[in-house]
């Protein structure tokens, strides 16, 4: 049996679980972070809204990780 998210990596990302017996969050990161370029792909967080909010990755944005204060995904 063959777990993709057990190292973290799927599909080009990092991804980071945290939950609780209340609340869960997960954020998504492009594995890649090469400073060169300004931008390397979108980085994707969300909780237990459901909400899924993400932002452009790499260099230009500060390589900045979303949180829940960042705009939604389909509002982009």
């Amino acid at each position: 049996m063959s777990f993709p998210l057990a190292d973290g990596m799927e599909a080009g990302h990092r991804f980071e679980l945290r939950a609780n017996e209340n609340t869960y969050q997960a954020v998504a990161v492009p594995a890649e972070k090469d400073d060169r370029y300004g931008y390397v792909g979108w980085a994707f967080y969300v909780d237990d809204s459901g909400v899924i909010r993400g932002s452009a990755f790499g260099k230009d944005s500060g390589s900045v990780i979303p949180g829940k204060d960042a705009p939604p995904v389909r509002s982009q």
